[in-house]
């Protein structure tokens, strides 16, 4: 058919029934096999995601076990349990956003430093405020 003809629609139905559909293979499904080194990489559980209420500024590791994770963000500080990757316990009593949390090498006892101008020592059992240290003039980075 030369360019530029023009084509009736029973021609052009003529013209595509000549053509064979074409038959689609289906293959076997590929037995995949479970290496040592593909056992390893899938022990491994997908990282958590968190919400804090923040940007995280400070994360300190209790030196006992089973090392909880103290965490600031926002006004709050979070104690994380790192076997089941939650939360624990919640500290809010800052005004003011906390930048930094230390342990006591017993694990007992919480420092809290904060842009409230006070260092908080609190008992991470109960979650109370044992002493406000008062007498910065600026916030504490850094307990």
């Amino acid at each position: 058919m030369p360019l530029g003809e023009v084509v009736s629609m029973e021609e052009e139905r003529a013209s595509v029934a000549e053509y064979r559909k074409l038959s689609v293979r289906q293959y076997a499904a590929r037995v995949q096999r479970q290496t040592a080194e593909g056992r390893y990489w899938g022990s491994f559980k997908s990282p958590t995601a968190l919400t804090l209420g923040g940007p995280v500024t400070y994360v300190e590791a209790s030196p006992v076990a089973p090392y909880t994770l103290a965490c600031t963000a926002s006004t709050r500080v979070t104690l994380l349990d790192t076997v089941t990757r939650q939360p624990k316990k919640v500290i809010s009593r800052h005004k003011d956003v906390a930048y930094s949390a230390s342990w006591k090498p017993d694990g007992k006892l919480l420092v809290t430093g904060g842009e409230g101008k006070l260092v908080q020592v609190f008992d991470t059992a109960s979650r109370n405020i044992l002493r406000s240290l008062r007498g910065h003039e600026k916030g504490v980075h850094l307990t």
